[in-house]
């Protein structure tokens, strides 16, 4: 974002000339994106590389690379958003820059739990996340990267299938209890079980799980299934599909439904689209403002012109 909120400033005289040779406005906007997108490629492959090594990550490296990458499109679309401002000087996006910036870190999630901020700014009253929090790119970036970690690491997803299935037996002996019925393999299927379970953590767990990050992400996945039930028992005639349609995910919920394509998809892939989505938004409104700038220029001075004269 801050190395994009000046590229459009920077070339006032370039678009100038580039309008009087009737060069399209759409071509120097995608030139100069693919650009960002090329520097902005570079640094998150030098950040991934240097910042793995430090914090002991040891995979996933691609998987982040790609998601930071709608990352810095959203940012470098919020960038070109501020340099095609009409009138702006190199000045006043500097000073702009952190007013926009402030409420992505305050409202991203990480900083401040959703919890703890002021319930006024929730408009639904049961809402789990307040409604303002939903436009900031950055409350997209931190959840789907949580959520890609704790579902696409070599421990966390292994762990749980094996988990599953030593729950699933143990429910099924006291089933054969409950029945009169004699079980005599129950201890050593349960031993084999918890065995495979103990080597696979002793294997896995210090290499590549994050128990921090897992506890987060089943606290999430605890209280969608609470909003989940509860929307069952008031709305029991509808479809899985609809009543997704109808809840307000909360943060770090692992699984969420696409809207049209009816998809359930990982959190990380859900809020990736979103990420994209926004960046088309803001990246529609920035070059409608680059391409209007003389219109809207003329609008500014006969504004200012008339509150003077007032």
């Amino acid at each position: 974002m801050s190395n994009s909120s000046d590229e459009i400033i920077g070339d006032t005289e370039i678009i100038r000339r580039e309008k009087m040779l009737d060069i399209k406005y759409l071509r120097y906007y995608i030139s100069k994106f693919i650009t960002q997108m090329i520097f902005a490629s570079i640094q998150n492959a030098l950040f991934i590389i240097v910042s793995f090594a430090f914090l002991e990550i040891k995979e996933l490296h691609l998987y982040y690379f790609a998601f930071m990458t709608m990352i810095s499109a959203a940012g470098i679309s919020m960038g070109f958003l501020i340099s095609s401002i009409p009138g702006l000087t190199v000045k006043a996006v500097q000073n702009i820059v952190p007013l926009i910036l402030i409420p992505q870190i305050i409202f991203g999630g990480a900083l401040i739990q959703y919890k703890e901020l002021n319930s006024s700014l929730t408009v639904y009253q049961n809402s789990p996340i307040p409604e303002v929090c939903q436009i900031m790119p950055s409350r997209w970036a931190y959840e789907g990267l949580v959520v890609l970690q704790d579902s696409y690491n070599s421990y966390h997803s292994g762990k749980d299938i094996l988990q599953a299935a030593l729950d699933d037996h143990i429910k099924k002996e006291k089933n054969k209890s409950s029945i009169g019925l004699k079980a005599e393999s129950k201890s050593i299927k349960e031993r084999i079980l918890n065995r495979e379970l103990s080597e696979y953590r002793r294997k896995y767990m210090s290499k590549y799980g994050n128990m921090e990050i897992h506890r987060t992400v089943i606290s999430g996945n605890d209280r969608f299934t609470t909003d989940y039930n509860a929307l069952t028992y008031g709305c029991p005639n509808l479809t899985e599909v609809e009543k997704h349609q109808k809840m307000i995910y909360p943060i770090f919920t692992r699984e969420k439904i696409l809207p049209f394509f009816n998809l359930k998809v990982n959190t990380a892939v859900y809020n990736s689209v979103v990420l994209l989505f926004i960046s088309f938004i803001i990246n529609f409104i920035a070059y409608w403002m680059l391409s209007r700038n003389d219109f809207l220029m003329k609008i500014f001075y006969l504004f200012i012109t008339k509150k003077q004269r007032r």
